[in-house]
């Protein structure tokens, strides 16, 4: 049912007439989750922690004073998405963005972009989100037995227990995607999109937790 609906989202998706590339410049998002600009050498960090950041900023414009417009995933996610600020979106801890404004990914792909969203955090940016509208290919749980867990209530609310993340010693992180499957994911995708331009929003999580 999971692959028939992916299908079915990126052949209505592919309807849309497709953009000049030329002049439509490929838009990449990258969320680096709960990573923090003062662990960051391209802001000043003692260790070279992130060095192709500093190469890229080099080539580019870095903001000095860019501020998260909420203390926390959804609403963080919810706002670059749609311009708007957290107070007046519905997305909430346990309610989704809703219609009520246009997103990002559906402007761009009534304009002719390929979109497609690749998440790790799949909690707070997975379809139950509401993040996911407009995109005509997104990935968020796998197939796994463990992201079968993951992807219930019922199976969040169990591992995320403090009972039993105490007989666990420590946090249980069922089905997490590291960064290495995020990208591969991505790359395997753009290797079938080389017609049009693309936004792509990947959301990496491998430094969320144990921080």
């Amino acid at each position: 049912a999971i692959l028939g609906w992916q299908r079915h989202r990126a052949e209505r998706a592919g309807i849309v007439v497709a953009a000049d590339r030329a002049s439509h410049p490929n838009v990449l998002l990258i969320i680096l989750d709960t990573v923090r600009a003062k662990s960051l050498s391209l802001y000043g960090y003692g260790r070279p922690t992130t060095p192709e950041l500093e190469r890229l900023a080099s080539r580019g414009a870095r903001f000095d004073r860019a501020i998260a417009p909420a203390p926390w995933t959804l609403p963080s996610h919810a706002t670059m998405f749609t311009g708007q600020w957290p107070h007046a979106l519905s997305a909430n801890w346990t309610t989704p963005l809703d219609a009520s404004h246009p997103t990002l990914a559906e402007v761009l792909r009534a304009r002719g972009y390929a979109t497609a969203g690749f998440v790790a955090n799949a909690g707070y940016t997975g379809w139950e989100s509401g993040l996911d509208r407009g995109f005509g290919h997104f990935e968020d749980y796998g197939r796994t037995l463990e992201d079968l867990i993951h992807s219930m209530s019922l199976g969040r609310a169990v591992t995320a227990n403090s009972r039993v993340e105490m007989l666990a010693g420590g946090r249980i992180w069922l089905g997490r995607k590291d960064a290495a499957q995020i990208s591969s994911d991505f790359l395997g995708w753009l290797d079938q999109e080389r017609d049009r331009p693309f936004f792509v929003f990947l959301n990496y999580l491998d430094a969320h937790g144990p921080y």
